[in-house]
């Protein structure tokens, strides 16, 4: 065996060394007398956690990422269940676990997490080591996450989209998402804390189909989408996507780009591959009627199928779609990929009866008669009318009718010069279409939007709004005419202008909606063409009246118990008609609902 070897230090031979030591004996001592003398730490020092609770969302990436597991997410009773943007849980720390490395502040989205200057605390009661911080101590304060340390992505990866100059030459997609890199690199920046799921009225698992994006996983991507959500290559291209305002990153930089991502998976996936999978195991000998073949028509009878119901959908034109086909532009929805969703659901045995109008080629008391429920999802067809005089001249459109007859390829009158009344997202398709018929008849635009609202209080789009100012169309905002008044202004029959009056204010003193307005600052502007989008309602005139007597409305809904129920047993009603917030992801979602309602009834008979 090896000698061991050990090293020795030599202190020197002098017998006087150690009086070497008395040097230190007036010298202050490195250690610090606790708690009555404070030691200075550096001003970003990693001491005892702050939460600042008013902006905590309890989306809990601190406890994800947390190394040692220090860190619960613990529901607070005081919070509701379910808020946009918020989860009820907030985290709670053990300080017999934590190793104060600051990941937890660093991931943090909204900032509320925060590190003190604090470090000491005595106790012989261990429990008081696993609480939750908040406020206190948030004066001494130390780490604090900035751009410069947050761990997540701040900035979204963009998405190309054509330059107005090109977009408004005609009726081309502008943007066609994401190619696989850019889904890749944007997918990344996912965080999967599902707060974005408590925006979306569907409740699609996103956090779930995002990471099977990531991982290449396209179909099962699909798949877990199809669960909530069968038009997601629609919604993947138009959704309203109030999924990305709730997006936990959106606190501190872009919004996770959800739709896009959404659309560039279901471009990848054959769905002649997952039809088998799809169909129902079972017959359930029922039948269900559906009325109406636009989003909420189409999901209540994917499900309903899916359940193993017979399911027959009425619709009156001749083509699946409703809105999404005859209510939005090409340029934003292409034919395709309305077609690709509605493949699917005629594949798995929905039979979708296509120009058969209810109420007309097929009694209203047939369907209750030959099936076992029906379900209306009829939508808002009938434009509504701003009540000024003079709209019935030559010249004047409802923005319904006027982008139904472009999408189904009818030649369009457009003049020179075109007034929008509106502003939301259907005056923004509108004007926007109306501009691209005029680059194609005149080789110029003249379009200008009148809306009652102010730029901060317009219902349309964020980005509806800029792209429609990017492409040349001019803004009158808080003006309008008031009901009865000379607005639309004519001359042997046929429009000439437009005149908007200053708006005052939009609601009375009880915040009705009640615009007034001074009719002494007015505005006129020339126009060939005018066209109201100022609302739509709702036409039932295909049902009996007897039925109609019987079906009751609150304001300009119809009222539906939790099952989607109407008034009338066995006829349920959703999509627009039904729900206050009328979007196409809201509909899919009334459509899941009342699939699950009519279930339910019939079960129950």
């Amino acid at each position: 065996m090896a000698e061991k070897k050990y090293l020795y230090y030599d202190h020197g031979k002098s017998l006087l060394e150690p009086l070497l030591a008395i040097k230190f004996l007036f010298q202050r001592p490195i250690t610090v007398k606790i708690p009555s003398e404070k030691k200075e730490v550096s001003p970003r020092y990693r001491g005892f956690h702050t939460n600042d609770l008013d902006k905590c969302i309890g989306c809990g990436n601190c406890a994800d990422i947390c190394p040692t597991s220090a860190i619960t997410m613990v529901e607070d009773p005081s919070l509701p269940k379910e808020m946009p943007g918020r989860k009820p849980q907030r985290p709670w720390m053990d300080y017999g676990r934590c190793c104060f490395c600051a990941l937890c502040v660093d991931v943090c989205p909204s900032g509320s997490l925060a590190m003190t200057k604090e470090f000491t605390w005595i106790s012989y009661d261990p429990d008081v080591y696993y609480f939750q911080p908040d406020k206190a101590g948030l004066e001494n304060k130390g780490w604090q996450s900035s751009p410069e340390t947050s761990i997540f992505h701040v900035d979204a990866v963009p998405v190309e989209i054509l330059p107005a100059e090109e977009r408004k030459k005609g009726f081309e997609l502008i943007t066609t998402g994401y190619d696989r890199e850019r889904a890749l690199q944007e997918a990344m920046r996912c965080m999967e804390c599902d707060v974005c799921r408590l925006g979306c009225p569907a409740r699609m698992k996103i956090g779930d189909y995002i990471r099977e994006i990531y991982f290449e996983r396209y179909e099962s991507a699909v798949r877990i989408m199809l669960e909530d959500n069968p038009l997601s290559g629609v919604c993947g291209t138009i959704c309203t996507h109030r999924c990305q305002d709730n997006c936990a990153i959106s606190l501190r930089g872009d919004s996770l780009q959800i739709m896009y991502l959404k659309g560039y998976a279901v471009k990848q996936v054959d769905y002649d591959k997952l039809v088998e999978e799809f169909k129902p195991s079972q017959s359930l000998g029922k039948k269900v009627a559906i009325v109406g073949a636009g989003p909420s028509g189409l999901s209540c009878a994917f499900y309903l199928r899916r359940m193993g119901y017979d399911v027959d959908v009425f619709e009156k034109n001749e083509e699946v779609g409703g809105m999404l086909r005859y209510g939005i532009p090409a340029y934003r929805l292409p034919n395709d990929v309305i077609g690709k969703d509605v493949s699917l659901i005629e594949a798995i045995g929905v039979n979708i009866k296509t120009g058969v109008e209810v109420g007309k080629d097929v009694n209203f008391e047939d369907l209750l008669k030959d099936y076992d429920a029906v379900y209306l999802a009829c939508g808002l067809q009938v434009g509504l009318k701003a009540g000024v005089a003079n709209e019935s001249a030559e010249g004047v459109w409802q923005a319904v009718d006027f982008l139904r007859k472009l999408r189904m390829g009818e030649k369009v009158e457009i003049g020179k010069r075109v007034v929008v009344i509106g502003g939301g997202n259907v005056a923004m398709d509108a004007v926007r279409s109306a501009l691209r018929l005029q680059m194609i008849t005149y080789g110029e635009v003249n379009a200008t939007v009148v809306c009652l609202e102010d730029w901060d209080e317009m219902p349309a789009f964020k980005e509806e709004i800029e792209e429609a100012l990017e492409e040349g169309v001019k803004f009158e905002v808080k003006r309008g005419a008031p009901r009865g008044k000379e607005g639309i202004l004519v001359k042997n029959g046929k429009v000439v202008g437009f005149r908007a009056y200053k708006v005052l204010r939009l609601r009375d003193e009880s915040g009705k909606f009640n615009p007034s307005f001074d009719e002494n600052d007015a505005v006129e502007i020339p126009a060939d063409t005018v066209i109201e989008a100022v609302g739509q309602g709702a036409d039932l005139s295909f049902t009996p009246d007897a039925i109609k007597e019987k079906i009751q409305w609150v304001g300009s809904r119809v009222k539906l118990d939790e099952r989607m129920m109407t008034t009338v047993e066995g006829v349920f009603a959703g999509g627009d008609i039904g729900n206050s917030v009328r979007d196409a992801i809201s509909a899919v979602a009334d459509g899941k609902k009342a699939a699950e309602g009519i279930d339910s009834y019939l079960r129950e008979k």
